[in-house]
């Protein structure tokens, strides 16, 4: 009697040990969620200046550029061409780190479903609450 009292209380102990440590490693995953959306979310707001400059330095050119460009024409063409390029990866990475955020938030609730065509590819995420 006294050794099913020892292991009904040591299975207690083990299994609430056991909930604590999963408790803390889903509040650990969620703190990177929150770091990695808010780091996601500012590298989005750097994109969006950036592709923001390279319209504003294309409708500059244009109107430098009717006919024949001038140096600035010039200049401001390829400033924005590459404010345009830095602007499509930072949103782009932005992207990829807010739907990391969400699937560290979620954790196991997240499914990843992946559609491959010969002239496509797609994916999708299901997210179970």
């Amino acid at each position: 009697m006294r050794r099913l009292v020892i292991v009904a209380i040591l299975a207690i102990l083990l299994g609430t040990a056991g909930t604590a440590r999963a408790d803390r490693h889903g509040r650990v995953q969620r703190i990177v969620a929150a770091m990695l959306g808010g780091v996601s979310a500012g590298v989005f707001a750097v994109g969006t200046a950036h592709a923001i400059g390279a319209a504003y330095d294309n409708h500059l050119a244009a109107s430098q550029c009717p006919d024949l460009c001038t140096s600035d024409g010039q200049r401001l063409e390829h400033r924005a061409a590459t404010l345009r390029l830095a602007a499509q990866m930072l949103l782009g990475t932005s992207a990829v780190g807010i739907l990391g955020a969400v699937v560290l938030w979620h954790g196991s609730r997240v499914e990843a479903i992946a559609a491959v065509t010969p002239s496509q590819v797609a994916t999708s995420f299901v997210v179970r609450f």
